[in-house]
């Protein structure tokens, strides 16, 4: 008994040992410790965007996405960069460290939108995407004429070839580039500083209105910046807190007509089931982690045991607006989804 009790004593200071250099090895690689940017205050514009640059030539030590060949385009470009600081734009300068990164070509590698765009400005007005083409989708009171109007061109461009020039700026598949366009459009500065709009504060834009007629509307950022929101948001027919808190007037679609559909239903509920014609069931996940106000693992427990109680004949899954998150909240409800139907 001695002998087991040792055998199995050492067995587990073993287990613990491997546990421990399993978790440690997972952090060391995975999610490391980033050195602070330790520099002097800065003189001057120049002097401070050089020490930006300096600091952004850390990330090849923590981000493993480059290729040999991204990386060394990621030096290249840095210090291009670096010989023209001092004559950039703001705006050419934030677009170029987005870049920078985005030659990494990995969704997970970019600049944060968000950020780069409550940084620059943004315009009365924010776009998405749909099947047939890029529609402006909510809008300040004075542009409220504008919302629903399809957007022909962006400064002479079209709204498709824009997105193409984009992906230089934004890594990762084409529809994740797409998807996430309606951010860069929003901002004339952002725009501008990729030569990709022809001034900086406004843009002209080439509409189809609801009456089917085509013009030119020149629109001018606004006077108080609204901070950034989720780009998944956008057509959803509730103001969020960003666009409350701005102190603008915003307007969003017309309620009665974007609630008739099943996206855009109770636009404020993350998490929905309802039943569907024929015995089926929709079931809504607009986002994949639990939170203050729920969790989603016991809330998928329970659309669980209610469809294996009552077996549905179809299942509608719509992750539209979901941006991720855990996918171990939903693993189980996932392995189980085929028994549900």
């Amino acid at each position: 008994m001695k002998q087991v009790m040792t055998i199995l004593g050492i067995v587990a200071i073993i287990n613990t040992i491997l546990i421990a250099l399993g978790i440690g090895l997972f952090f060391w690689r995975f999610i490391p410790r980033v050195a602070a940017a330790d520099f002097p205050t800065p003189n001057n514009t120049a002097e401070a965007r050089e020490q930006d640059l300096t600091y952004l030539l850390t990330l090849l030590a923590y981000d493993r996405s480059f290729s040999p060949d991204a990386a060394a385009a990621f030096q290249t470009h840095i210090e291009h960069m670096r010989a023209n600081v001092s004559t950039m734009s703001d705006g050419a300068f934030a677009m170029g460290i987005a870049e920078a990164v985005a030659l990494a070509d990995n969704g997970h590698t970019n600049v944060s939108i968000a950020r780069l765009g409550d940084q620059m400005n943004s315009l009365p007005l924010r776009f998405f995407w749909f099947a047939d083409g890029l529609y402006i989708v909510r809008a300040h009171a004075k542009h409220v004429e504008l919302l629903g109007a399809q957007v022909l061109a962006y400064d002479g461009e079209t709204p498709e070839s824009l997105v193409n020039r984009l992906a230089a700026y934004y890594g990762g598949n084409a529809q994740h580039v797409r998807f996430n366009s309606p951010y860069f459009f929003a901002s004339p500065a952002a725009m501008h500083g990729a030569n990709l709009a022809a001034q900086p504060d406004q843009v002209t834009l080439t509409l189809q209105l609801h009456n089917g007629d085509i013009q030119d509307v020149v629109v001018s950022i606004e006077d108080t910046q609204t901070e950034t929101m989720r780009v998944s948001a956008h057509p959803l027919a509730s103001l969020s807190t960003e666009e409350i808190e701005s102190g603008n007037d915003w307007r969003t679609l017309d309620t009665d007509l974007t609630t008739q559909a099943l996206y855009g239903k109770y636009p404020d509920k993350r998490l929905w089931m309802e039943p569907l014609p024929n015995n089926g069931v929709y079931i809504r996940l607009r986002i994949t982690i639990n939170t203050d106000d729920v969790s989603l693992s016991k809330w998928l427990a329970d659309v669980q045991a209610q469809l294996a109680a009552t077996p549905a004949d179809y299942l509608v899954l719509d992750l539209r607006a979901n941006p991720g998150g855990d996918y171990t909240k939903t693993r189980r409800f996932a392995r189980a989804i085929t028994t549900l139907v």
